[in-house]
């Protein structure tokens, strides 16, 4: 059925029938029973022609000649509601323009984008809601998508693996930012990875600045060069073409960094195949895979403002930077220094001999030249101990065994003196006997 003009219709009040519609000059238009069209009747407005709905003509639907627009807050704020009607819908979502809503008792399925070519044998169908804004000239800007792609061809269940996908614009540009796929990774930057199946997968092409930032509110260390300040750790290529990982932490107090490692079970062990909760492990390319770092090569080092201060090497040996810190005791007895270190840790365990100072406070020594710290009476009460320097013990003992030798030369060579006058001595002797000896066989000849 098709309206195309009535006239000479009055304001009277429209009745109608079953069978009958009236239209009236005031622009009322009814009948006494819903309305129902069957077989081939139907209802045609002309392009532009709209059907307007509300008693306030509050919201329009019509065909532009292109595309079906309905347009839901012509007058007011209206929405365009699928589903239970207002009574039913969430206040949370008032200002949305469209509000699909359900009282379902499980699951609720309030939109379905559906491609009919899913058992195509490609893989290159999907389904897409695209988010884009337009100007008053209704030209469109790019903006946002989502799309769900197929991975296998939906031939069988076997095949009928699925992917979504997030876009973006720049400069006007939508590309792919992130993916899921049928597995359950996560790619930012990247739609693939081989070697995972489950898991989180970044790749920030070209760029060398952070990766992953950590940030929280309560954070504000003001180190705003480095990074911004409520982040307290990120992560970045240690190297802009060469990779490996740079972690930095930043914090406004005493600690930044903190590595901790629990274990259900503790290895006691002290061999080359122990183990325990921190393990570092270094290795060097080989091929495809990775051998040992090899002969004398660095394993672990430590660094302070840029400078490798400690080195452990592939043989177990240590290196350290002593700079300028080096200092000689040798105003101190050092092996009486290290005797002091043992009767002041653990008097207990010390066998008194006659070479032990024993009226020296020994704790008042090794706290003078630095071997232990001074504690404070207040970390005295918290259970604190002192901390051993072993730099400074080395060179003690460094010291002592050059006091010991020089003690020793000078032994050496008083027991070479004695020697030498005691030969002397003997050698007199031997002269004397001689010499008694010649005038005694004198004495013989005269008689």
């Amino acid at each position: 059925m098709a309206i195309a003009s009535i006239a000479n219709l009055t304001d009277s009040t429209v009745a109608g029938s079953n069978t009958e519609i009236q239209y009236n000059n005031s622009g009322v238009f009814g009948a006494s029973s819903n309305l129902t069209f069957n077989g081939t009747d139907e209802l045609q407005l002309t392009d532009n022609t709209k059907l307007t709905l509300g008693t306030g003509n509050d919201a329009d639907l019509y065909y532009d000649g292109t595309n079906v627009i309905l347009l839901p807050d012509v007058v007011g704020s209206g929405q365009f509601d699928i589903g239970a009607g207002p009574s039913n819908r969430s206040s949370t979502i008032t200002s949305g323009k469209v509000n699909i809503s359900g009282a379902v008792d499980g699951e609720f399925k309030g939109l379905v984008i559906r491609n009919s070519q899913a058992q195509d044998a490609g893989t290159n169908e999907t389904s897409r809601i695209d988010l884009t804004w337009a100007d008053a000239n209704d030209n469109t800007a790019a903006g946002s998508a989502i799309v769900a792609g197929k991975e296998g061809d939906y031939s069988s269940a076997a095949n009928a693996d699925s992917f979504l996908a997030f876009y973006t614009a720049l400069n006007n540009t939508v590309t792919e930012k992130m993916r899921i796929d049928s597995s359950g990774m996560v790619g930012i930057g990247d739609t693939a990875n081989a070697k995972m199946t489950v898991g989180l997968t970044i790749n920030h092409g070209a760029n060398d600045d952070e990766i992953v930032a950590l940030k929280s509110s309560d954070v504000a260390h003001g180190m705003t060069s480095i990074a911004e300040t409520d982040t307290y750790a990120f992560f970045k290529k240690q190297s802009p073409t060469e990779g490996g990982l740079f972690i930095q932490a930043l914090g406004e107090g005493q600690f930044a960094f903190s590595v901790q490692g629990i274990v259900t079970t503790v290895n006691t062990g002290k061999t080359t195949g122990a183990y325990s909760p921190n393990d570092f492990d270094a290795y060097k390319k080989s091929g495809t895979s990775q051998t040992g770092v090899g002969a004398d090569g660095n394993v672990f080092n430590i660094r302070s403002n840029g400078a490798t201060r400690f080195i452990f090497d592939n043989e177990g040996d240590s290196h350290q930077d002593v700079g300028t810190a080096w200092t000689n005791f040798d105003a101190y007895d050092d092996a009486q220094l290290t005797r002091s270190l043992g009767l002041a840790l653990s008097p207990q365990s010390a066998i008194q001999t006659r070479w032990d100072d024993w009226g020296r406070d020994h704790q008042a020594l090794i706290e003078e030249v630095g071997l232990v710290p001074k504690l404070t009476e207040e970390q005295k009460a918290r259970g604190e101990r002192g901390l051993v320097n072993m730099t400074l013990l080395q060179r003690i003992h460094n010291g002592a065994i050059w006091q010991l030798h020089t003690e020793t030369q000078d032994i050496k060579e008083m027991v070479a003196m004695t020697r030498n006058d005691f030969q002397a001595a003997i050698e007199a002797r031997d002269a004397e006997i001689r010499e008694l000896r010649n005038e005694m066989k004198l004495l013989k000849g005269r008689k």
